[in-house]
């Protein structure tokens, strides 16, 4: 496929503090877009006050995975060299805390805001085990905190009766702890249950079949976004390739879990508060820091276009000291005579309250 590139002719001018990059893009109608992202880091105060850090770190051009797994299937930071995204991620890398300071067998923890909720329910390892006739999850071990990995959820590979793996995956959470197939649930005795589950759906069987309960980002793996890539068949290899399938969808591109995807961009001043989630603050309350930017987009014919970037990305990094909040803002052109240069400016907040970008990218 043709990827996304560099443009050597494509002058990018910034006139705020963060930084900011240019590239060029096809939409899934092979229409060769010029796209804009910029990405801010904040520390949070006891206020819950969003404080712009002092050296931003730079734009990140690939995906960040991590895993035992060659190459890695964990993703830990999505890439921001990304055209067009539909609506808002809400992402949050933590550890779940026990809320007395002490090891603690089970708690609750999440996060909401801007309409979005996610609800979890954390417990120390715990064993798959016989009671009676079942296979039920055993007593957990005290703990003082729980990864929130998606190798800690629902999910991953299923076992079969002779306690082998049977090439059977949950597509939506390919890394997930392991499950067994119909008729194999005494495979799974002494093997670790999932550590992470959704706060009203409790992980009570082997063969549970609810939606796997996490708030880090998801890999592209997932079907949770893989079913958003597109057809890539005979007919896309002769008459479409090396462009993007028509009928890929850049929801694709939305990392964050389905409970934490806004469907439109926020605005950037919503509150969120998370609970359990950090060692000092266990009641975190952040508010958006209210920061709007536009790009204008200069042509080669002499035309200017205007647009606002739309914020589609709240990724909370909770693992320090110190909490902190990394938003991203993106938007794109059409090509058409050419760009020759992209401006990107700061905007007054008022005057792009629920923007609805029409970028190029969406087609």
């Amino acid at each position: 496929m043709v990827q996304p590139s560099i443009s050597t002719d494509m002058k990018l001018g910034t006139h705020i503090l963060y930084p900011a990059f240019a590239f060029r893009q096809y939409n899934n109608q092979a229409e060769l877009t010029g796209c804009v992202t910029v990405a801010a880091l904040f520390e949070v105060n006891s206020q819950g006050i969003c404080q712009s850090i002092g050296v931003q770190p730079e734009i990140r051009l690939t995906d960040e995975l991590i895993g035992p797994e060659d190459p890695p299937l964990e993703l830990k930071r999505q890439a921001d060299f990304l055209p067009f995204k539909p609506g808002t991620d809400v992402t949050v890398l933590a550890e779940a805390v026990a809320p007395s300071g002490r090891p603690e067998q089970s708690w609750y923890c999440g996060i909401r805001g801007a309409g979005l909720e996610a609800r979890l329910r954390v417990h120390g390892p715990r064993r798959w085990q016989e009671i009676g006739r079942l296979v039920q999850p055993g007593p957990a071990e005290p703990v003082s905190t729980v990864r929130l990995s998606w190798r800690s959820a629902w999910g991953g590979a299923e076992v079969g009766a002779d306690g082998k793996l049977t090439g059977e995956v949950d597509s939506r959470n390919p890394i997930g702890a392991g499950y067994a197939a119909r008729g194999a649930e005494r495979a799974m005795i002494g093997v670790l249950v999932p550590q992470v589950e959704a706060a009203d759906e409790p992980i009570v069987s082997v063969f549970h079949a609810s939606e796997p309960a996490g708030v880090a980002p998801v890999a592209p793996i997932s079907s949770w976004r893989a079913n958003f890539a597109g057809t890539y068949d005979e007919k896309w290899q002769k008459t479409v390739h090396p462009f993007l399938p028509r009928d890929f969808d850049p929801r694709f591109y939305q990392c964050a879990p389905p409970l934490l995807r806004s469907a439109n961009h926020l605005c950037g001043d919503e509150k969120f508060e998370m609970v359990n989630l950090h060692a000092k603050y266990p009641r975190l309350s952040v508010s958006l820091p209210s920061l709007a930017f536009g790009a204008v987009a200069s042509y080669r014919d002499g035309n200017r276009l205007r647009m606002p970037l739309a914020l589609d990305g709240v990724h909370f990094e909770l693992l320090g000291p110190k909490p902190q909040v990394r938003l991203t803002w993106r938007t794109s052109f059409l090509w058409y005579s050419g760009i020759t240069a992209m401006d990107v400016g700061a905007l007054d907040f008022d005057s792009l309250h629920h923007p609805t970008p029409d970028a190029a990218y969406a087609g």
